[in-house]
């Protein structure tokens, strides 16, 4: 509370993220630092830096990324907004629906990943069978 301040009043940003949740059902925290405390909150945390859950006193539905996917930002409030409640959540307040499985559980070349088959250089024989392109720089295992 002591480095974000806003408006004429001089108020921190808590103190407005406070006032702006007083009246609502929940909260979307939107962006990997309203969600976690993003960088800023690692130690030792000088700012004194929080997640948004931690300073208000409602439900809070993280919609991590840097930035978000816009997907996920529109899907959470249009689910809200067509079943009248919140979805179901993982353990880090996350949306199942959204971040439930990595890219890589669903990708084609799984099977390859899994048997130990990977492109080595772009262009090789291994790219030609469709192998899997972790070795290459893919991200898909640690991606939602």
């Amino acid at each position: 509370e002591y480095f974000l301040t806003q408006g004429p009043n001089a108020e921190t940003g808590a103190e407005e993220c406070r006032k702006a949740a007083k009246y609502a059902a929940a909260i979307f925290a939107i962006g990997t630092c309203s969600s976690f405390g993003g960088v800023q909150a690692a130690y030792p945390n000088p700012s004194n830096a929080q997640p948004l859950h931690k300073i208000i006193d409602k439900p809070v539905i993280n919609v991590p990324g840097c930035p978000p996917s816009e997907k996920n930002i529109v899907g959470n409030v249009l689910y809200y907004l067509m079943f009248g409640a919140l979805p179901k959540l993982d353990a880090y307040n996350r949306p199942s629906w959204a971040y439930g499985n990595r890219i890589h559980d669903l990708c084609e070349r799984r099977g390859h990943f899994d048997a130990g088959e990977f492109v080595e250089h772009f262009g090789d024989e291994n790219a030609k069978r469709g192998f899997c392109l972790y070795k290459m720089g893919c991200k898909g295992p640690y991606t939602f």
